[in-house]
């Protein structure tokens, strides 16, 4: 009994000093067994493996023409008209010109260039 004792605290002693020094060293200088290695020379890597890819869909990219927005039909040049743009405020102008996608030139104070599709309302005034 005694005998089987002895040899059971041998055998956790010896697992546990294998236990504990069992690890693996650290330098604390660069080189094998620290973690830190310097390589000279050369790396190359053979035998890389041909890599393809199955079942892909056909993708097609179309030119699309361009767009224009056209400026409202009745808006037309020396007519005067009453716009409220989208903060709320309204202004009363002159059209002079009309460009294209809904630029005109206006005037009212001064001339220059508005565009009528930023415009929450647009109204024929008198």
């Amino acid at each position: 009994m005694r005998l089987a004792a002895l040899v059971a605290v041998l055998g956790m002693a010896t697992i546990s000093w294998a236990a504990l020094h069992g690890q693996q060293e650290m330098l604390s200088k660069p080189g094998p067994g620290s973690g830190i290695t310097t390589i000279s020379g050369v790396v190359t890597i053979a035998n890389t493996p041909t890599v393809t890819i199955a079942n892909t869909p056909d993708v097609r990219v179309v030119q699309m023409p361009p767009m224009t927005i056209a400026s409202p039909a009745f808006v037309r040049k020396g007519g005067r008209y009453s716009i409220t743009w989208a903060e709320g405020d309204r202004e009363d102008v002159t059209i002079l010109d009309a460009g294209q996608d809904g630029w005109v030139q206006v005037e009212n104070l001064r001339r220059r260039w508005v565009n009528l599709g930023a415009a929450r309302a647009v109204e024929e005034s008198r």
